[in-house]
Order: C-alpha cells, then structure tokens, then sequence
C-alpha cells in the first residue's frame, strides 16, 4: 500500500501501551557509537541505518539504533539530546518488532525527558507516519533526517524507508523545551545500545543491530552520514571515529567517513567479564525511560 505521499509501506499501525521495565534493577548499558572528532556547530543530521531484528534476551532490556544530537553535558546536569531510530523493546511495546522511536531531554535524562508522544514536547504534522509504529519486515533500511529551522529555529523529523524517496516530515521539538539546543549541537552521534540487566551475574545474550559481529556481511550498519554545518545545507560527515564501551561483546568497525558497522555478540557468545565503569546507580535506572 502507498500513502498520500507515494512512498511505499514501511509500517504496521498497531501501538500498543507497554508496561513499565521491572524496578530493583541495575542496568549496564553498551554501546557501538562514531561521532565527530570536531568541534564543528552542528544544525542537523541524516544517515541511513539497517533496520534489524535482535534478539532482546530478559525483560526491561531493549536494542536499539539511533541517531543523537546532543549539547550540554552530563556532568552539568544541563545536557539536552534529541534522538531517534529504531527500538525493539518487548516491556514497553509487547512485542519484538523494531518500532520508530524519538526521545528528548534537556536536563541530562533526570526529570524533563520523553520517550515518543508518552509527554508534550514533540509536536507531531503528518498523518502519515506513526511515532511508535512497528517496521515492516520487509524494510530493510530507514533514513531518518534532524535539521534546524533557520528561521523560527526549531528542529524538524523527517523519515522514509530509504534515502532514495522523499522523506516525510513527522514534526518538530519546540526551540523552546530546549536550553542548550536552542541554537545548534554540540555533537551528533550514530550507533548502537542494548541495555544488560546482568541476571544471575551472567551477561545477556541481547544483540545489538543485526546480532552479528562487523566482521560478517549480514552486520547491522549505517552509511550516507550527513551533517548540516549551517543552517542551510548538509554535507557528509569526516573525521569519524568509532567506537565501544564493551568490546567483548558488542564491535564497530568504520567503513569510511560516512559509513560504519556494527553489533554481536556473535552467535551469543558470553564472557564472564564485566566492566563495572558501565554500572548506574538505581535512581539513574534507564535513563531514558
């Protein structure tokens, strides 16, 4: 099927509500994520990512791949994201299908923080495309573009199944829920993250991207990374660097300045290593969610 605007498909219109991820837990959270090695004013982003199917091993885990546009920091208190992808997340949606997903926070994920259209922040134009939506199994890729309006200087979604198609607008975040967004980013970044609820002092078999490590062909991947450094044109990403907050289990590996893949464990293989740097308090329990 096709829809007002001629592009195929990618989508199956059936949200659910979810319930919340289990409490009394402490989460570890991994990462595969390139970024610029620049200080560049950053006004938007665009890249085409794999959308994968991952296995997401015990409940309140999730797998994910995004895009994040970040100022401010963490250790301020003041850090302000905005952030979209793909997300399998069986608590919250109660299912495994890779669904869209957005996210916005302007105070370093503490209080002032939405997941999708859960609060007011995200305001939503198309009728076209569903926040939340599950992705057809056939949609290989999706590309995802973030940029800044010049001229009232909010920050505007746009979403299609491939970079070949026109892209919908879905809507924008209001320059003004933002404090240090208001004008540009700081950073973007690309990559992957799973969540590890390390039960029974095991880690979790949850893949990130496809399940398979860079080494394989059938690796999760993102390629066609665009920046816009002013407000008016986007051009591909350079100096990339990559990298992963447990390389044991979970690799990158940079194709280019505009491409990378990346994911695992292979063939869910578990090491008994842990790197306790990655551990979050409980009050801090998803700081996404």
């Amino acid at each position: 099927a096709k829809n007002e605007d001629g592009v195929s498909g990618w989508q199956i219109w059936n949200s659910r509500n979810g319930s919340k991820c289990p409490e009394g837990t402490i989460p570890i959270r991994r990462y595969a994520i390139a970024h610029l090695n620049s200080t560049t004013k950053i006004y938007g982003t665009k890249v085409t990512m794999s959308v994968g199917h991952p296995k997401v091993a015990q409940p309140g885990e999730f797998s994910l791949g995004q895009l994040w546009l970040t100022s401010g920091s963490i250790e301020r208190g003041d850090m302000n994201t905005i952030e979209a992808g793909w997300q399998i997340y069986p608590s919250v949606y109660l299912d495994d299908q890779p669904r869209l997903f957005i996210f916005w926070t302007n105070d370093a994920y503490t209080i002032e923080k939405c997941e999708n259209l859960r609060r007011p922040g995200f305001i939503q134009t198309s009728g076209n495309v569903l926040v939340e939506g599950a992705i057809h199994s056939h949609t290989e890729v999706i590309t995802i573009q973030i940029w800044k309006d010049p001229n009232l200087g909010h920050w505007w979604l746009s979403v299609g199944p491939n970079s070949g198609t026109v892209l919908i607008p879905v809507g924008y975040w209001p320059r003004e829920i933002f404090t240090c967004l208001t004008d540009h980013a700081e950073s973007v970044q690309w990559g992957g993250e799973i969540i590890d609820k390390y039960v029974s002092g095991q880690h979790t078999t949850t893949q990130m991207g496809s399940g398979y490590l860079p080494s394989s062909a059938k690796a999760a991947y993102m390629r066609d990374l665009e920046i816009m450094v002013n407000t008016g044109n986007f051009q591909p990403a350079y100096d990339l660097v990559v990298g992963e907050t447990n390389p044991d289990y979970y690799k990158m590996e940079k194709t280019s300045d505009t491409s990378f893949s990346y994911g695992g464990p292979e063939s869910g293989a578990v090491h008994l290593r842990v790197n306790l740097v990655f551990l979050y308090l409980c009050f801090i329990l998803f700081l996404h969610f």
